[in-house]
């Protein structure tokens, strides 16, 4: 750093923070006087301006000595004033604008008070929201092009070292689905979104399907974070009440709801960093592989929307209707991630950057002994949490949503536990039996096999979404024609193939439901698999 020259202009403030960080870094100093400029103003109109100015002449002169840092002033007070909320998003706005032409802009007087435990934080609750919708609504003047680059380079970080003790998992306990629910009543209750509930909880009818997996973010003990991933089913998505998601709902691929997204209020600011984005990473990747999704849709706030599109890679729904005005009250945007594309869009902008801002490394790559992941066995994709005792405590004792439920409703929970272990905790709402049910019920898996043509020795990739005992859906780039009989191999182990003789009976969206005529014993491992999982929590 020696002999490195620093500018600064005639305010004595921006002269101080020049000198101290010259008298630190022992670096000879190059004083540009800029009389005209008004020290006094904090109006940020007249602000901007100046600095405008003051910016494009400094950076012409620093060019011209070869000089690759700014150094500038600026008081801890005025960053803790409320009346000046905007400073601190100003001051990062300028270091990023810098950054793109090759200067670093410093602040030593900032930088150290900063580290003061002892300078007062005045903002009010209502100031800081307040100052963040002005901020946001700011950012949306500015054009995607550089909006969406601030965003990825001010707060697409991940943790470098996670506190021991936090974990990131599948919510499996009475105990901790109580903790969660309990953490996503209370943030629902301070955004305004529900009124407060005797139960203390929040939860819908979703969560009690073993097609919505709860996971939380554990501190030891304690549940600090918790987001839901629900997977489509005919009962939809909860979102679907206010957007049109059906553009995704084609080629048997399927889509999974990010919902209830709730993080304690005493890690929100501290230890946001090591709770939210690995909870988002985590989930991402529990939807992908643990739940068999190829889309996840979310509704978010409209400017979080565009902070979730900057980030993440997604994009706003490609429907008519991808904002409404009332979602619980309050506005919202419906956005789309597609999973399969997300890894080339996380390597464009994130391979080859730092560690603490490599999102591609950290979520592809790496291996996170804090993500814990539940076993996937023979393409299984549903993981019941909700034993008998444990449906009864929510979904009966600690709430009404069962005394309401419509037919549609009680059907699809009858064909999601169709064994006689719920029989006193689901209401029958058909006249089918449940050894019956128990008979025809159907296993989400997420299988790939291949279509076998022996006569051309031509095998063709088809991906299977459902089994039973009697049948299965799956999909192709082929056009299978009804009742005509077709072969399939699906490889298990080095030794085990499963191999079916079946007939398509009926197609939808380019899905095709097939009758089994043979199979072998292997075949009948897979359904065994997903009955046993069932079985096991109902022991």
């Amino acid at each position: 750093m020696k002999g490195m020259k620093f500018i600064d202009g005639i305010q004595g403030l921006e002269r101080v923070g020049a000198l101290k960080a010259a008298q630190e870094l022992g670096a000879s100093l190059d004083v540009v006087k800029l009389s005209f400029f008004d020290e006094e103003t904090w109006n940020p109109a007249k602000l901007l301006l100046r600095d405008l100015a003051m910016g494009y002449i400094a950076i012409k002169k620093a060019k011209s000595l070869g000089a690759t840092q700014l150094a500038t002033g600026v008081k801890g007070a005025d960053l803790a004033d409320p009346d000046l909320w905007w400073l601190s998003y100003f001051l990062n706005f300028g270091k990023w604008a810098l950054s793109l032409v090759g200067i670093e802009l410093i602040f030593p007087i900032w930088n150290a008070a900063a580290s003061d435990k002892s300078a007062e934080k005045t903002k009010t609750k209502k100031s800081t929201t307040l100052s963040k919708k002005i901020f946001y609504n700011s950012l949306q003047l500015l054009p995607e092009i550089l909006r969406h680059p601030f965003y990825r380079m001010k707060y697409s970080k991940v943790p470098i070292s996670i506190p021991p003790g936090l974990t990131f998992q599948l919510a499996r306990t009475k105990e901790d689905l109580e903790a969660a629910f309990k953490l996503l009543h209370n943030a629902y209750v301070e955004q305004g979104f529900i009124e407060p509930q005797d139960s203390g909880m929040r939860f819908i009818i979703q969560h009690a399907l073993p097609t919505t997996s709860i996971l939380i973010a554990k501190m030891n003990d304690v549940v600090v974070g918790t987001i839901s991933v629900m997977r489509d089913t005919p009962l939809g998505l909860p979102m679907e009440k206010a957007f049109d998601i059906s553009h995704l709902k084609v080629k048997g691929q399927r889509v999974s709801e990010f919902s209830s997204l709730a993080i304690h209020p005493d890690f929100r600011r501290s230890m946001s960093g090591v709770i939210f984005f690995p909870l988002t990473l985590y989930a991402a990747n529990f939807a992908k592989n643990c739940f068999g999704t190829d889309y996840l849709v979310f509704n978010l706030y409209p400017h979080h929307a565009d902070f979730y599109n900057a980030i993440f890679g997604s994009t706003y729904l490609k429907s008519q209707k991808a904002i409404t005005e009332d979602y619980l009250g309050a506005p919202a945007a419906g956005i789309q991630l597609d999973l399969k594309e997300v890894i080339n869009f996380a390597r464009e902008k994130y391979d080859g950057l730092s560690a603490e801002r490599n999102l591609y490394d950290y979520t592809f790559f790496k291996n996170h002994s804090y993500f814990i992941y539940p076993a996937s066995d023979l393409g299984s994709i549903n993981h019941p949490v909700m034993t008998p005792e444990i449906f009864r405590y929510f979904f009966m004792e600690k709430s009404k949503i069962l005394e309401d439920i419509s037919l549609l409703e009680g059907q699809v929970l009858n064909s999601y536990y169709p064994i006689e272990a719920f029989s006193n905790v689901i209401p029958m709402v058909q006249k089918k039996s449940r050894a019956d049910m128990r008979q025809a019920s159907r296993w989400d898996v997420k299988l790939v096999g291949e279509l076998v043509d022996f006569k051309t020795n031509e095998r063709r990739c088809v991906s299977f979404t459902d089994v039973s005992r009697w049948g299965f859906k799956a999909n192709a780039d082929i056009e299978f024609k009804i009742e005509n009989l077709y072969t399939f191999e699906i490889k298990l182990t080095d030794e085990k193939i499963a191999v079916i003789v079946a007939a398509p009976v009926w197609s939808s969206r380019d899905e095709f439901g097939f009758k089994i005529i043979e199979e072998n014993e292997h075949w009948h491992e897979i359904i065994i698999t997903q009955e046993q999982k069932l079985f096991a929590i109902a022991a």
